[in-house]
């Protein structure tokens, strides 16, 4: 019996038979069914309904697409996965918080009478609807195809499409059946959004019809209201619906002013909000009460902080600039006049030109002369001293405001950088990244050519995937990918629009630098001084012709190597590895253009219209340039600020400024670029995410390495690597072995009859060194005899004004008698032992610089090894190419005269160890002191110092 009635109950279910009949002792009992709605309440509700199941459709395509991004919350940035969502959607969300998965459910509008008719209508009303508001303009069949795919998504899945709702009328059709895209309750967020995907397709096929069926919601619309009751009804009803959906959109914190810290409080916050809206919905207040517990849980156990600090977001970039509504007329008479001429081309039979209602920079640029005439009467001259002064305090005041800001853009090209690298080591191909210095420069310079016209998170991925194919492969990539081709596993990792044009160019460089020096060889020539006729003639091996562009000078000018790619990418590279300069993009040159009014350029050749100034307009714009932001600087208020420093800073001033006056840009950063990286690759940061360009070093960030060889080790080793190749030579036309012209010549400087050594400098060296900070002074060997007194007595003189003169070696006039000894022309020197001991080094203050110079010339003249303390002196010893092959701890017993241990506090607590060398040639610093053996007695150590001298055969 219970079977029969369980299958009565089932058959009623399916039938929706509105009564039931009760059997029990009594009898029979029956209660009919209720009085069927009427039509038009039907009507009204099933127009309600649709809407509701619109709106509901965008929000759980809105969490699906959440959902599966849910993983990847720490490498994709907020304004990534927005736009994402945007794009899927079809118009802009509310910006979620990191933590924001799901927005919640809309009432439901239930109809347990509906018949036919009103799920028929229902399902029109939905389609139709959400075709209404499809982001998909035009009267076409390919318009009208996007609108109806566009609506078609917003079915629920699990109801399925439009073709599930027509079957289930008892429509029957091969074609239905195809598109018939329901999934179980059961299906996850991809499957739901893969049915999504097949309900477009048949919305695109469907499209033809949207017209009619926007014609048949409009026709139920008009059939209510002339009823109104009805009309008050739905009045409600929407209201009602309106409501709870913008409790629900506004459940998501979109403070301008402030972003959660934790997303544990972000989630529990946004469904507080929620709740607060609509403390009756039990799904909503579900949620609440759930998260309410699991944010007390996290508190009790510690897991997050009960008082978070939100964190302060630029209010330049949120707020709308004074001069908005202005730069908005200008935009609109663009517009109309831009309409007249599109309608005035259809007449003429001319194809039409599509014209869109936003503002342009073209406008903005315009706004900027006009504000920069009403401020200052007429145009600065950037020329004029006056005027120069005038321009740089206005900017430097903009500077001293963004500073204010929490991400100012301060330490941008230093805190991003080592964020950068740091987050590149975690990706597999490119752990060398974090012990590397080498490798990480190699990746700035791939940064430099492919950052040409790209914004930075394509330049990041460019780079990226340009690098895991030279660390994989050993082959350099100098074509450029084909558009939308996925590289190294990283999708749009092109080379932009001049990728053939430019990008080629500047990686065939690269290519050829490290093809003849090798990685390490060509990282010391990026960062040291060369002549332009070098990086020329580097251009001209590779095929290209000319110098490099907006490089300045003679052929015998000096330049970082970097420079060859050109002044503005060269630069770009430069920056990235810490040293001086301006890089005159974009950005930077409409900073300038705007500080002197000078925003146009000149005016299109083919239509006349004038041309916002893109960059440098020649040469001597780009030395202003430079002039100017030091000026600059001169004028701010903050302090330690670089160069790079105030270019970054009025980088995100410039953004953020055109931002409120109507062009969205915002500053992107290589770390934010190499974040999406990871969620693309599924990599498993150590450091996290970034929601916005951070400009300060996350605690645990650290690179082995990271900018330890200073630009004065850069040159020199890169001076003696040149020995090897063919790319520098002497003024004699030989290739030097150090800083001097050829080999020390005997019998010069009047020395001719008792044949000492002479060090004249070569010229070209000079000059390289020179534009590194060091000197190359004349060295000439002197008689030891007659000279030992006054070289004792000069180097007491000097050591006893250095501060760190302690560590220092002082002789007795004794002890050099017996040595060859040389004298700098400044007043420094050094003296050599018969064994090849190289001792009492010191140089003057008039030769600033000269040290690294004194040791090559040492080199030269026959020394062989040397001792000193773990300091700063090792550095400079290394680079000239001393390898340390022992180690003694450091003993009080044995201390230096004066040794202060505070003075060298930071050198192993004041007590360093002594450290000894032998000069190998082709060492230049690559060995960590700690693998040095450590011994404890001093004669072991000279053992094993003169072992190592004999398997280099002498030192020489």
């Amino acid at each position: 019996m219970s079977e029969l009635f369980n299958a009565r109950e089932q058959s009623h279910a399916t039938r929706q038979v509105g009564h039931t009949v009760y059997i029990n002792e009594k009898g029979v009992s029956y209660t009919p069914p209720p009085d069927p709605p009427s039509f038009k309440y039907q009507l009204s509700r099933g127009i309600i309904g649709g809407l509701r199941d619109t709106a509901q459709g965008a929000i759980d395509i809105r969490n699906e697409v959440a959902s599966i991004l849910e993983p990847f919350a720490e490498a994709i940035p907020t304004e990534a996965r927005d736009a994402i969502i945007t794009s899927l959607m079809g118009f802009t969300t509310p910006r979620a918080d990191d933590s924001v998965r799901e927005v919640p459910s809309l009432p439901e509008v239930d109809a347990p009478d509906a018949g036919v008719a009103e799920g028929l209508l229902r399902g029109l009303v939905q389609f139709g609807a959400g075709a209404s508001i499809a982001p998909i303009k035009g009267a076409g069949l390919i318009s009208q195809m996007g609108r109806g795919a566009f609506s078609d998504a917003l079915f629920n899945p699990e109801d399925g499409n439009f073709s599930t709702m027509l079957k289930s009328f008892g429509l029957e059709h091969e074609v239905l059946d195809f598109f018939d895209s329901k999934v179980g309750e059961d299906a996850g967020a991809e499957e739901r959004l893969k049915a999504r995907v097949m309900q477009s397709v048949e919305g695109a096929g469907l499209g033809g019809v949207t017209d009619v069926t926007l014609g048949l919601t409009m026709k139920g619309f008009r059939a209510i209201r002339s009823d109104e009751g009805l009309v008050e009804t739905v009045r409600q009803s929407l209201a009602e619906t309106g409501a709870k959906a913008k409790a629900a959109f506004d459940a998501i914190p979109v403070d301008s002013n402030t972003m959660y810290s934790n997303p544990v409080f972000a989630l529990f916050d946004a469904a507080k909000k929620a709740y607060e809206a609509a403390p009756n919905d039990p799904v909503v207040k579900a949620n609440y009460l759930k998260l309410q517990t699991e944010r007390e849980a996290a508190v009790a156990s510690g897991e997050i902080d009960p008082n978070p600090t939100p964190e302060v977001i630029p209010t330049l970039v949120q707020t709308e600039h004074p001069g908005a509504p202005r730069a908005r007329e200008i935009a609109d008479a663009r517009i109309a006049q831009e309409r007249l001429d599109a309608e005035a081309n259809v007449k003429a039979g001319k194809k039409p030109k599509s014209v869109k209602d936003v503002v342009k920079i073209e406008d903005l640029a315009q706004y900027f002369e006009e504000d920069h005439l009403a401020m200052h009467g007429r145009k600065l001259d950037p020329t004029d001293p006056a005027d120069q002064q005038v321009a740089a305090r206005a900017m430097a005041a903009e500077i001293d405001l963004q500073m204010t800001q929490a991400a100012s853009g301060a330490g941008w090209y230093d805190a991003d950088v080592l964020k950068t690298f740091q987050r590149l080591s975690e990706i597999p191909g490119l752990e060398r990244m974090k012990t590397d210095e080498t490798a990480r420069i190699i990746w700035s310079a791939m940064a430099a050519p492919t950052s040409i016209n790209q914004l930075v998170k394509n330049n990041t991925r460019a780079a990226t995937a340009a690098a895991l194919t030279y660390f994989r492969t050993g082959k350099f990539p100098i074509e450029a990918p084909k558009p939308d081709t996925v590289t190294e596993g990283i999708p749009k990792a092109g080379w932009g629009m001049y990728g053939v044009t430019s990008v080629e160019p500047g990686m065939k460089i690269i290519s050829h630098l490290i093809e003849k020096l090798g990685e390490d060889g060509f990282a010391d020539w990026w960062l040291s001084p060369h002549t332009k006729g070098e990086l020329t003639a580097i251009r001209r091996a590779v095929g290209l012709s000319g110098g490099p562009s907006g490089v300045s000078g003679k052929a015998d000018s000096i330049h970082l190597g970097a420079m060859v790619l050109g002044d503005k990418t060269g630069r770009f590279s430069l920056n990235i590895n810490g040293y001086e300069g301006t890089t005159k993009d974009v950005w930077y040159s409409r900073t300038y253009n705007r500080a002197f009014g000078q925003m146009f350029g000149p005016p299109d050749k083919k239509t006349g219209k004038p041309v916002v100034q893109g960059g440098p307009r020649n040469q001597t714009e780009r030395r202003e340039m430079e002039a100017f932001n030091k000026l600059v600087l001169a004028n701010t208020q903050a302090k330690d600020l670089s160069e790079a420093d105030a270019q970054a800073i009025l980088w995100f001033y410039e953004q953020g400024l055109f931002t409120r006056l109507g062009v969205t840009s915002r500053p992107g950063s290589f770390s934010e670029g190499v974040g999406e990286i990871h969620g693309t690759l599924g990599v498993r940061p150590t450091v996290r995410g970034s929601d916005g360009v951070e400009t300060e070093v996350e605690p645990g960030t650290t690179l082995d390495g990271f900018r330890g060889v200073k630009p004065k080790q850069r040159a020199v080793r890169s001076q003696r690597r040149s020995v090897l190749s063919e790319f520098n030579t002497g003024a004699d036309g030989q290739a030097p072995s150090g800083p001097y012209a050829g080999r020390p010549k005997l019998g010069s400087g009047g020395n001719e009859e008792n044949g000492l050594l002479a060090f004249v400098p070569d010229p070209a060296a000079s000059a390289r060194y020179n534009a590194a900070g060091l000197t190359i002074p004349k060295i000439n060997q002197v008689d030891a005899a007659s000279s030992a007194q006054a070289y004792h007595d000069d180097m007491v003189a000097a050591m006893s004004v250095h501060r760190f003169g302690a560590q220092v070696e002082i002789k007795s006039p004794e002890d050099l008698a017996t040595m060859r000894t040389f004298r700098t022309e400044g007043g420094g020197g050094f003296a050599i032992k018969d064994d090849g001991d190289v001792v009492a080094v010191f140089g003057s203050q008039s030769e600033e610089g000269s040290g690294y110079a004194i040791l090559q010339a040492a080199v030269e003249a026959g020394g062989r090894k040397l001792d000193a303390f773990n300091t700063f002196l090792p550095d400079i010893y290394e680079s000239v190419g001393f390898r340390p092959v022992a180690r003694m701890p450091w003993n009080d017993e044995f201390a230096p005269p004066d040794w202060d241990k505070n003075v060298f506090a930071k050198y192993q607590n004041g007590e360093p160890d002594i450290v000894f060398f032998v000069h190998d040639p082709k060492y230049f610093g690559d060995m960590n002191m700690n693998d040095v053996p450590l011994l404890t007695d001093y004669d072991a150590a000279v053992a094993l110092q003169d072992k190592a001298l004999a398997q280099l055969g002498g030192g020489q």
